[in-house]
């Protein structure tokens, strides 16, 4: 049995209590290993992100025509851009998207995500705590236990997602020039829909234990017309090398 570090998000909440908790910046990457717009936008991204250690989470869904996509990460983007197709590079951060290399949106690439935008995030009063526990993976197993304290009320309809990430992969490799890619979606448990809970009431506490098994051999011949079968293979480089984000 092998534990690993742990990255966890902190949700947000409209309304203002002393309880708070420091944030951790989630960004959901959309991107390909075939698309030429992607390499420039994730070098630019890695750099931020690298000036702000320990701010920040990150899950990279592998779309277009990489062989690392998935049904969860092309149905993850369609969710967000709505419709039955969709445009890469995509970033949603905190849950709210743009193109991370024409962020104003004119069609005009180099205006990127940056640290003034990043801060703007991170400083955003977050009112509910998850903790991640117990976290272990043992064979082709991934487990982990939840706590997730509610610091204040909420109405309405809430999803808590737990994303399994390789922090490197190489065999995904494409045209774009990128040589290694990181915090790649491996598998989002128990699916991209997550697990729903409805009106969280302050001081409410829930638990979730959450685990995966991957199945069969890693799949060396994926690719856009032959998506990964999680029911019968996987396409994990090194178990080692795995980490979870839950938000």
């Amino acid at each position: 049995m092998r534990f690993t570090k742990l990255l966890f998000f902190i949700l947000l909440s409209s309304s203002i209590l002393n309880a708070q908790v420091q944030r951790k910046v989630l960004h959901e990457g959309f991107t390909g290993s075939n698309c030429s717009p992607c390499a420039p936008a994730a070098d630019s991204l890695s750099t931020l992100l690298h000036d702000n250690q320990n701010k920040y989470t990150v899950i990279k869904y592998q779309t277009g025509s990489d062989p690392y996509m998935t049904d969860e990460t092309v149905s993850r983007v369609i969710s967000y851009q709505g419709g039955g197709s969709y445009s890469i590079p995509y970033l949603c951060v905190d849950g709210s998207c743009f193109k991370p290399n024409d962020k104003n949106g004119d069609g005009t690439y180099g205006d990127y995500y940056d640290q003034t935008d990043f801060d703007q995030f991170y400083a955003q009063p977050s009112y509910i705590e998850i903790n991640i526990s117990d976290f272990a993976i043992t064979g082709q197993t991934v487990f982990a236990n939840i706590n997730v304290l509610a610091l204040d009320t909420f109405s309405g309809i809430y999803k808590l997602h737990m994303a399994i990430i390789e922090k490197t992969t190489y065999n995904n490799t494409g045209s774009n020039g990128q040589t290694e890619f990181h915090y790649v979606l491996k598998k989002m448990i128990p699916n991209q829909s997550g697990t729903t809970y409805t009106n969280i009431n302050l001081g409410d506490t829930i638990s979730q234990t959450l685990s995966y098994t991957f199945n069969g051999s890693y799949n060396d011949s994926t690719s856009v017309h032959n998506i990964v079968n999680h029911s019968t293979e996987h396409t994990v480089e090194d178990f080692n090398d795995l980490e979870v984000v839950v938000f």
